[in-house]
């Protein structure tokens, strides 16, 4: 799933799709920095991880946990602004693999690669 979330389409047709879309796209970019930082077996927190200030763009609130047992889990509290509200978030499990799940007030405008869910 690395490489789908990497790859997922970033824009909509409708412009209410482009905050959506474009968060998960700024979190996406996360992923190789928390990949490296496991790697490094250094999981310490920093901008490069949130990838500021892109991410920041829709997102209220950014939080990031990188516990040693693997579960990384990046989350972004949605912004007023972005016409949709809710949370994005990307887990990751001990394996690497990675996937979004969202509690957000219009999930059919969710990128492919976003699951919705009432609990992460």
């Amino acid at each position: 799933m690395y490489a789908l979330i990497l790859v997922a389409p970033n824009a909509g047709t409708h412009a209410s799709l482009t905050p959506l879309h474009s968060t998960f796209s700024s979190l996406a970019t996360a992923i190789a920095a928390v990949e490296a930082s496991y790697a490094d077996v250094s999981a310490q927190i920093t901008d490069r991880h949130l990838g500021l200030p892109a991410s920041a763009r829709f997102c209220r609130h950014l939080t990031l946990s990188l516990p040693a047992t693997g579960h990384a889990r990046l989350a972004c509290e949605l912004r007023p602004a972005a016409g949709v509200h809710g949370t994005l978030v990307l887990l990751r499990s001990p394996q690497g693999a990675w996937r979004c799940v969202a509690h957000v007030s219009h999930p059919h405008l969710l990128p492919a690669a976003c699951s919705p869910s009432s609990s992460e």
